[in-house]
């Protein structure tokens, strides 16, 4: 997630340099590329198949993970704890693979679901 925005009290620009990895041993890392370091890393017990920015142009906020065993997780990255890191949440989608979970790019809070078995919810 590669955002730049202004401050208006020091005047210079503030980039948002974010990457996020997922793992086909569950691994999800949080790295942040200003500070080259790894920010924040969960287990979710399933391969990642997808990891998703809500939007790529704006602040960070959401991210969405998707697993071989059909399970989303949604981060939300407004919220973070130097403990247990950015709070998210977990859906059962379908009880196949989700191999994708897309944003659509005119409205961040909706995402589709591409199930391994031919679906799209």
């Amino acid at each position: 997630n590669n955002y730049v925005e202004h401050n208006a009290y020091s005047n210079m620009e503030e980039e948002n340099l974010n990457i996020c990895a997922g793992y086909d041993n569950g691994d999800i890392k949080f790295f942040d590329l200003r500070t080259m370091r790894l920010e924040h890393e969960v287990n979710v017990n399933n391969g990642v198949c997808a990891v998703n920015y809500d939007r790529k142009d704006t602040k960070k906020n959401k991210l969405i993970c998707s697993t071989l065993e059909g399970n989303i997780y949604i981060f939300n990255l407004d919220v973070y704890n130097e403990v247990s890191g950015y709070s998210y949440s977990k859906d059962k989608i379908i009880s196949g693979t989700c191999w994708g979970t897309p944003f659509l790019p005119q409205n961040r809070d909706i995402f589709a679901t591409l199930g391994g078995d031919g679906n799209v919810t």
